[in-house]
């Protein structure tokens, strides 16, 4: 719900903006690395609002997007539990729904870089769920003053 609450958010904001996303954007970023990098890129390109300038921690809120998208998506039917796949590890190698114990028992650590001996399990837990809240509430009040910035300018 979280993930979809910042997804609802910036479309509202490109609404707000009067500025509508690009058919090219559209068929390069959305399409191909989801709709927060796409969202990311089209504020950059358009308002010249950066994410990366903000005070979020951009990591978290993509690893909350995929993090929806692996519990919505599962890649087998056969297991109750949700797991990263190989390609979600190479986008995030040190994974932040990771249960500690998890991660004790199955990554391979060496010279601080993370192999994995299998996928871990996602595990959201009430700190880490409140964790990403918090990032998504100090995102949104950053973007919030920088947008009303660029398309209400008379009232800042």
């Amino acid at each position: 719900m979280l993930s979809a609450a910042l997804h609802l958010y910036l479309r509202m904001w490109e609404q707000q903006s009067g500025i509508p996303v690009d058919v090219e954007l559209k068929k390069s970023v959305f399409k191909k690395k989801g709709w927060f990098n796409g969202y990311k890129a089209h504020f950059n390109d358009s308002l010249s609002i950066d994410f990366a300038s903000g005070p979020a921690n951009l990591g978290m809120l993509e690893e909350l997007v995929l993090a929806r998208n692996r519990i919505e998506h599962p890649s087998v039917i056969s297991n109750h539990r949700t797991n990263y796949t190989d390609l979600d590890l190479e986008k995030r190698p040190h994974p932040f729904f990771v249960d500690e114990r998890e991660a004790a028992l199955f990554a391979d650590i060496n010279n601080g870089e993370i192999s994995w001996l299998i996928p871990p399990t996602l595990h959201i837990t009430a700190d880490k769920l409140l964790t990403s809240i918090a990032e998504v509430d100090i995102f949104a009040e950053w973007f919030d003053e920088k947008i009303e910035e660029c398309i209400y300018p008379l009232r800042a």
